[in-house]
């Protein structure tokens, strides 16, 4: 089992900020796992012992299907590691087989990185994108979508090596 967590804040004023780029890459990743026979689940249910909504996705990838929780912890940014603590406990998911999906200020708007570990910093922008930015942003995350799937195909390195400084291209 594994947990693809991603990261934001609850509420209306972070909607379509690139503080929330974390909801909207677990959202387009449900949407896409969840059709065309590659992936069946449900829908996203809010779980208050989690302080997060939850999705259970099983992910057929021959001949092993992934049992997937994806999950959007509902509190706020600097306390969303309770909550995917609490997940990852009552799941029994090692730290190993939790990927977390988040803004990074220190990348260029249109890139991606993967990388084991947490962030050295803790920096977020809560602007909306601009008009001229929404393409790059939907570009980002499908891109995004992408190296999470080469991630549980393929493993972290070679996701790395496939997405890690490759730009919106």
């Amino acid at each position: 089992m594994k947990l693809i967590v991603g990261l934001g804040n609850p509420g209306d004023k972070f909607i379509n900020t690139r503080h929330n780029i974390g909801f909207e890459v677990v959202d387009a990743l449900a949407r896409k796992l969840g059709e065309g026979g590659k992936g069946k689940g449900e829908s996203w249910e809010h779980r208050e012992k989690f302080k997060a909504e939850i999705i259970k996705i099983d992910y057929n990838l021959k001949p092993t299907t992934y049992n997937l929780i994806l999950a959007k912890p509902k509190t706020f940014m600097n306390l969303s590691g309770m909550a995917v603590s609490q997940i990852a406990s009552y799941y029994k998911i090692k730290p190993d087989e939790i990927i977390v999906i988040h803004d990074e200020l220190d990348l260029p708007l249109g890139h991606i990185k993967i990388r084991v570990g947490g962030s050295d910093a803790e920096k977020f922008v809560v602007e909306q994108f601009l008009p001229n930015e929404k393409s790059k942003v939907k570009a980002m995350i499908k891109r995004a979508v992408k190296a999470v799937e080469a991630i549980l195909e393929l493993g972290v390195k070679k996701a790395q090596s496939q997405y890690n400084d490759k730009g919106a291209g």
